[in-house]
């Protein structure tokens, strides 16, 4: 797991809550797939790896959400990979989730935010929206939280969007990480989005290798050569 979620795990939310959101398995995309234009338009100044890093660092905290009720790890392995993409682009697997394995609104929410970050990982990167993908992930927050919860979601957000207009600007997003062609910017760690704590944009290289020796060797999702030519 992230450091990220081992951080925030037992303090972000108040744990043994109840699960009292609408979950329909066959129209749960109603529930978040739509972009708030408001709320994206305050990602405009943010790289593109900056914005792909609150979108896969939300996911953890639907885990986060979740695991009092079931378990989290098949979806954690995954967000596990998706940062190490942060260091090599393509090196996590593309996500196909099949609907039944996934029923039910303790399983249903986790699916839907690894589908948002696979549209990160991959979708946004050929049509360049990746800020609509941060409205569907934070619209998707906003539907699984108790009320209660919402005011330390939102206080969260406002200071991650100050660290990435600092540190993971449009500015600094001259040399991608991945191609010359194309400025995704500067690689976020999970550390990144750890706003109780300092961290620099260049420990984040560091952060980031040490986080991929953590993982397990034999992560499902993690792969040996990265794809290429996946969507487009």
């Amino acid at each position: 797991m992230s450091r990220f979620f081992s951080t925030y795990r037992d303090a972000f939310f108040r744990l043994n809550d109840r699960v009292s959101f609408a979950w329909d398995d066959w129209n749960y995309t109603d529930y978040f797939y739509f972009e708030d234009t408001e709320f994206s338009a305050k990602f405009v100044d943010a790289s593109f790896t900056g914005c792909r890093g609150f979108i896969i660092a939300a996911a953890e905290l639907i885990a986060v959400r979740m695991h009092p009720f079931v378990d989290v790890s098949p979806t954690l392995a995954y967000l596990d990979a998706a940062w190490v993409s942060m260091l090599e682009d393509g090196i996590c697997d593309y996500a196909v989730l099949s609907r039944s394995d996934w029923a039910g609104p303790n399983l249903g929410p986790l699916r839907a935010g690894m589908l948002v970050v696979n549209d990160a990982l991959f979708d946004a990167v050929v049509d360049g929206d990746i800020r609509a993908r941060c409205s569907f992930i934070h619209n998707l927050l906003q539907h699984v939280l108790e009320d209660h919860q919402l005011p330390t979601y939102d206080k969260w957000v406002k200071t991650v969007l100050l660290r990435l207009r600092s540190d993971h600007s449009n500015r600094q997003a001259a040399v991608s990480i991945f191609q010359e062609t194309m400025p995704l910017g500067a690689p976020c760690a999970p550390e990144t989005f750890i706003v109780e704590q300092p961290f620099s944009p260049e420990q984040a290289e560091k952060a980031l290798v040490a986080h991929r020796q953590r993982l397990e060797r034999e992560n499902p999702w993690l792969l040996t050569e990265p794809l290429r030519g996946i969507v487009g």
